[in-house]
């Protein structure tokens, strides 16, 4: 790495590509490497690399196709559906960081923001996890073995950062409980800004996720819109629309 520029902070945005959420918080800490002069590589894939590739330049970000998990929900068995899958998820942490450290040698890395990419980690540099599910709501059988899933991996980080407010606690029991020494609340992340609203809407909702989960809560907000007085607007977060 010493043929690269290391008075220059070279920094490796990766992020689950799962629902929009990971993309859209993540943009305002890509916004401020970009405004800060530093060099910006940005991986994922799917529907998030989309989404990025139309809010920034590509003169200003290389972006990257990283590997990751292709997790799939049921519309009725959900925890069975999604604990058949957790090979595969396991598979592709091992990926992630063979991906990584290839990936380090090749571009100089000097930081790593990895948002619930529990792979994307390297040992000889700062590493920061972002995420906000540091207690797993599955059943409680498994509750442990799951926290002691995320405390192995959330291990192998420098620092967690928890995109929330604690005095606000958005995140609610996701976060709340948490027993992460190394873990610290860095406020609510938003690529958007306040402004004079357009319109007169009386209840806002906004949908996300993966599918098919995101299509049915859009359909039980749209049921439940039709009964509450008040004009009504829903944000269905289907990019491209």
């Amino acid at each position: 790495m010493s043929s690269f520029d290391s008075s220059r902070p070279v920094v490796l945005f990766a992020l689950l590509d799962w629902g929009m959420g990971h993309a859209t918080r993540t943009a305002p800490l890509i916004q401020f490497a970009v405004d800060q002069g530093w060099a910006v590589h940005v991986a994922t894939k799917g529907t998030a690399l989309a989404f990025l590739r139309t809010q920034f330049s590509p003169e200003a970000i290389s972006f990257h196709t990283k590997p990751g998990p292709d997790i799939t929900y049921a519309k009725r068995g959900t925890w069975m559906k999604i604990a058949a899958q957790v090979p595969e998820f396991l598979n592709s942490i091992r990926k992630e960081t063979s991906w990584t450290a290839e990936f380090v040698a090749r571009h100089g890395i000097t930081h790593i923001v990895s948002d619930n990419c529990y792979g994307v980690h390297h040992p000889d540099i700062p590493c920061v996890l972002m995420s906000h599910q540091l207690q797993l709501p599955v059943p409680n059988a498994v509750a442990a073995l799951a926290n002691t899933f995320v405390n192995k991996h959330a291990a192998q980080f420098r620092s967690v950062w928890i995109p929330d407010d604690e005095s606000v606690g958005l995140s609610g029991a996701l976060t709340s409980h948490h027993q992460l020494p190394h873990a610290e609340y860095v406020g609510i992340l938003s690529r958007l800004s306040p402004h004079a609203a357009q319109g007169n809407w009386r209840t806002v909702g906004m949908v996300s996720g993966p599918e098919p989960h995101r299509k049915l809560m859009e359909l039980a907000l749209l049921r439940w819109m039709k009964g509450i007085p008040g004009p009504c607007l829903l944000i269905a977060g289907r990019p491209g629309d």
